[in-house]
């Protein structure tokens, strides 16, 4: 939509005036007017410049990335100006029975957004119908410098919105634009944006920006508001008053909710002292498993800054009555950050430790400078929306490791979270998580192996990606494993029908704990792995490699893009082959639509993918390996710098692999053999040596991976047939075992002529 127009008699800019522009309330403007200065180091022709350019943005399309958005970032904001302004415009907004009078006048006047040819059976009411799904309309306008001060009079509202604006951490940039607008004469404002969830009974609300109003909720400044119908005591003898206030704060909670006895780690277990540590470490999955509620100082960032944190005039969710047409309705409004304001991006959260205190207990109640929160197997909650939320928020988290068809999603999200926590002590990273671990073997069983589950498609997890690489840690775990990295670490989904193309699979797997605990830190570990062949390659740079053929040359493929673990492993600096090993393949259950051509209907593709693993030579005894890092393989990718879908690396990769895996895997086999053979692995892992044997055997090939006319084993269409021929005559020909062995610290190792990783 065009921006408002105006004159201002110190530029001479024009605009042409559009009537159905937010224009903000001439008794506010001339406060507003005052607070803003002139944007720094920008002439009047660049202002210009800009915002023809900014008039000219889509606002359905416009993001934060806009070149046109993020060349606001530099303006500096005169912050005192700003809270003069906001106090002054404070003394002219009119707050009564909690609300300004423009929040009043909107939920006395909501937008129709119904279907008139549909009516709900119970009420007889149009809302919203299948014909106005997704329907949409502008609200209110929204200048943040009025909601502040509404919200500071006490509109709660108001303060509900300024706080989403601010989670979104646009806050700023929406003033900038503000001010921008304001310097040159235009009075348009932000905006508020509705939208009907489908034909469901929610919906959904953002804020435009500035002069800008988008019909659905990718645009803008995207809120993703919705509304819809212990175990020790404290000794007496310690003195109340030389507690921190943070156990103060939890001794007063623990009293007004009527219990006797509350436990404080820092307290109930001998600090100093590694064998007490180490005892007590192991027993947290009774302490918060069992304990009746659990206590989170969510935001104190240390003991002595108490629980009782929220800022004054923060809200974050409420209720409201609203009038649609003559019709009243009972609405809660809620923001999507709410849960995650409060708990999984809270201070406490940033701590490896506390995830288990917030997984293992049936219920816990956090304190921090969102207010109150609470959750439990049955409802999340906090004060402001005290009777609960949908059922689409916490209880995931609480709840689904106990569901059988859900754990392996449900630890991949465990392990996403968990894996971006800090620790003090680099090694606590199994102990940290072991109380959790144990809680799980006694519910389910399996077979636990540093951080992964045997039984949860393991070989999914091996094909684990880490987000934000950092410096290689001290050794804690083989390099298979995750926990043998720093940063936040995901994989692919692992239920039924997703990655069903198998390349290798795990024959046998152990881990050698260092202390009692089974899950808590080890010496060592190995997995016997069969799989169908390998692909050597070559680092181009430190993002991608180039593949061999089967005769030593280089691929014409092109160079394939590759993740390393770490960031100073500095693998592509020292030269030397390095191994693609893929794992898993097939249906990502990641799609996407195509449009049809002339008028055809179009179709829903599921995209294609191959994973695997990096592999690096430890340059020690035959066959000895690192893993260095991993690679995804996808047949379409999205190419953000042309803004469209391009052909990836799938096909290529698939093809590479047919012609030259197997001839890799029998190259391998003729190196000497490894002095760890044999009886020699039970001697190797008693020596403290983390072993990985990897076992080459059969590819398992599924029907979906051969059958697929979009397979690059089958690139004509035609009968798969032969192409399942092709690779059973490769299978046999695999039929010799190669083991793969050894890892000292990070290596991966292998013996008897075979690869090996460690």
């Amino acid at each position: 939509m065009e921006q408002d127009q105006g004159t201002n008699h110190e530029n001479a800019f024009s605009f042409e005036r559009n009537s159905d522009q937010n224009q903000l309330d001439s008794k506010y403007h001339l406060a507003i007017h005052k607070c803003f200065q002139k944007p720094t180091d920008m002439d009047l022709h660049g202002l210009q410049q800009w915002y023809e350019e900014y008039n000219a943005a889509d606002g359905r399309f416009l993001s934060p990335q806009d070149p046109v958005i993020q060349e606001v970032q530099s303006d500096e904001l005169d912050r005192t100006a700003i809270e003069k302004c906001i106090a002054g415009l404070a003394e002219e907004v009119p707050v009564t029975n909690g609300f300004c009078d423009d929040c009043q006048g909107l939920f006395d006047n909501w937008p129709d957004l119904s279907d008139p040819e549909s009516k709900d059976p119970r009420t007889g009411l149009h809302w919203p119908g299948p014909g106005a799904d997704w329907k949409h309309a502008v609200a209110r306008d929204c200048h943040t410098l009025v909601l502040e001060a509404a919200a500071r009079n006490g509109c709660r509202f108001c303060a509900f919105l300024v706080q989403a604006v601010r989670d979104t951490g646009l806050l700023d940039t929406v003033r900038r634009i503000e001010a921008r607008l304001e310097y040159i004469g235009n009075k348009t404002t932000a905006s508020l944006s509705v939208q009907n969830w489908g034909t469901g009974p929610n919906q959904l609300m953002w804020v435009n920006f500035p002069g800008k109003v988008c019909d659905h909720c990718n645009g803008g400044v995207a809120l993703d508001m919705t509304f819809d119908s212990a175990a020790l005591e404290i000794s007496a003898k310690i003195p109340a008053e030389e507690l921190p206030k943070t156990v103060r704060d939890a001794i007063h909670i623990t009293r007004e909710l009527g219990l006797e006895y509350l436990w404080v780690d820092s307290l109930c277990i001998i600090q100093g002292y590694p064998e007490d540590w180490r005892r007590e470490a192991s027993l947290m999955s009774s302490v918060y498993g069992g304990s009746f509620i659990n206590i989170a100082a969510a935001s104190a960032v240390n003991v002595h800054q108490g629980c009782f944190l929220k800022p004054p005039h923060l809200v974050d969710g409420l209720r409201a009555s609203i009038t649609v047409n003559g019709s009243k309705f009972v609405r809660d409004f809620r923001s999507r950050f709410a849960y995650d304001m409060s708990t999984i991006k809270s201070h406490l959260a940033t701590r490896a430790w506390a995830f288990q205190e917030k997984i293992l207990p049936s219920r816990t109640i956090h304190f921090g400078n969102r207010g109150a929160f609470w959750e439990c197997r049955a409802m999340t909650a906090n004060e402001f929306l005290p009777d609960g939320f949908p059922h689409d928020l916490s209880i995931y988290l609480i709840n689904n490791r106990r569901k059988k068809e859900h754990f392996g999603s449900w630890w991949s999200e465990a392990v996403r979270l968990y894996s971006a926590a800090n620790l003090t002590y680099s090694q606590d990273k199994l102990p940290s998580l072991s109380g959790i671990a144990r809680h799980i073997h006694h519910e389910r069983g399996g077979q636990y192996l540093a951080g992964m589950w045997r039984e949860e498609k393991i070989e999914a997890q091996l094909c684990w990606r880490v987000t934000d690489p950092r410096k290689r840690p001290p050794w804690r775990a083989p390099s298979w494993s995750w926990v043998s990295v720093n940063g936040r670490v995901m994989y692919h989904r692992t239920q039924s029908g997703i990655l069903d193309d198998t390349y290798a699979h795990v024959v046998d797997a152990e881990v050698t704990s260092l202390g009692d605990d089974p899950f808590g830190e080890v010496s060592g570990g190995w997995l016997r792995i069969g799989c169908s062949g390998m692909l050597a390659a070559q680092f181009s740079d430190g993002k991608t490699v180039k593949i061999e053929s089967e005769i030593g040359e280089m691929s014409a493929d092109g160079d394939f893009p590759v993740l390393q673990d770490c960031l100073d492993d500095g693998w592509e600096k020292r030269g030397g082959t390095v191994y693609l090993l893929p794992l898993l393949g097939g249906r990502s259950g990641l799609g996407r639509y195509v449009s049809g051509n002339d008028g055809e209907e179009g179709e829903h593709i599921d995209e294609m993918l191959v994973c695997g693993i990096l592999l690096r030579s430890t340059g020690g005894a035959a066959g000895q390996f690192y893993r260095i890092g991993m690679f995804n393989f996808w047949r379409d990718q999205w190419n953000p710098t042309l803004e469209k879908m391009e052909r990836g690396f799938y096909d290529a990769f698939l093809r590479a692999f047919e012609q030259g895996g197997k001839a890799v895997a029998e190259r391998v086999q003729r190196r000497k053999e490894s002095p760890l053979m044999g009886s020699s692995v039970a001697t190797a892992l008693a020596s403290g040596l983390v072993v990985l044997i990897i076992h080459w055997a059969r590819l398992r090939a599924t029907n979906n991976h051969y059958s697929s006319p979009r397979d690059p084993l089958n690139r004509s269409g035609s009968d798969s047939t032969n192409t399942i021929k092709k690779h059973e005559a490769m299978e046999k020909a695999l039929k010799i075992q190669f083991y793969i062995l050894a890892e000292m610290d990070n290596a991966i190792g292998y013996t008897a002529g075979s690869p090996a990783l460690k």
